[in-house]
């Protein structure tokens, strides 16, 4: 069978959604529509055959009436997920196209949800919740850095800048060796000289790089699910959302919120065996 994802998340979103698309992967042939960096994840790791960006097949159309040229992409599935809030209309457009099979999901879990969000998306097409999951991207070279990320794609969900400040300070005295993670919402953090910075702008690359990491600490963002998933020992900081429901996947995943939060036990998990 030929199936197809349509699903525009974000990074953390898209590692989330993962799990179901391992599983459905195994019987079937599996393509996506989405954002093409985040879905390359799944396809470096076989779990998805193509991704398409959506200009390339004029998925826009679908909003009003569907062109040829997404009609004609279209038509090659057997099975049409659409991963959209009130995405019905899409999934009756599909089926009125030809499509054998059209089903719309929310693209997030309802904000009622007390389960972790992969269970969610497991849900969705009828599987069970997991237990254990790894993104299998290996490392291109075991460094051992700590990698601290402080920011996220939200204000709400960051911890002051100072505390990431006194955890690499500490860490500096112990003699770790460490790289700050900055992305696009990042660039303009005035940071010591001193402090070594990794900057990788494709995804894929960079999962490369934080597979060969020995620690990472970071907010809740969608780099702390990715460091999660690819089983280095993560330690995530909620502020703001649920760690119930959004900690990263992952077998070494430690999380603190404000009311547990301590700069001395967060330092043991990075220092211990490290």
């Amino acid at each position: 069978m030929k199936e197809l994802i349509v699903f525009f998340g974000a990074i953390g979103d898209t590692i989330l959604l993962a799990p179901a698309i391992q599983k459905l992967s195994k019987n079937r042939v599996i393509n996506a529509v989405g954002y093409p960096e985040r879905m390359a994840l799944l396809k470096q790791v076989g779990w998805v055959e193509k991704v398409y960006d959506a200009d390339s097949i004029d998925f826009a159309s679908i909003f009003s009436t569907p062109s040829n040229k997404l009609c004609d992409f279209l038509i090659q599935f057997d099975t049409v997920y659409f991963f959209f809030q009130d995405g019905e209309s899409l999934a009756q457009k599909a089926k009125s196209i030809g499509i054998p099979c059209a089903y719309s999901f929310p693209g997030k879990p309802p904000n009622d949800w007390k389960k972790h969000a992969s269970t969610y998306y497991l849900q969705c097409f009828g599987f069970p919740p997991i237990k254990d999951f790894i993104l299998p991207i290996p490392p291109k070279k075991i460094h051992n850095e700590v990698i601290i990320h402080a920011g996220s794609g939200s204000k709400d969900k960051n911890y002051p800048i100072d505390f990431f400040l006194e955890i690499t300070e500490q860490l500096f005295n112990k003699h770790f060796k460490f790289r700050w993670c900055l992305g696009p919402a990042e660039r303009n953090l005035s940071l010591p000289q001193s402090i070594p910075i990794l900057q990788i702008e494709q995804l894929t690359q960079l999962a490369e790089y934080i597979a060969g990491a020995s620690a990472y600490i970071g907010n809740d963002s969608g780099i702390s699910h990715l460091a999660g998933a690819l089983g280095i020992k993560t330690i995530t900081l909620f502020r703001s959302t649920d760690p119930k429901v959004w900690s990263p996947l992952g077998p070494r995943v430690f999380t603190f919120t404000r009311e547990n939060l301590c700069l001395e036990e967060v330092l043991r998990i990075i220092c211990e065996d490290t």
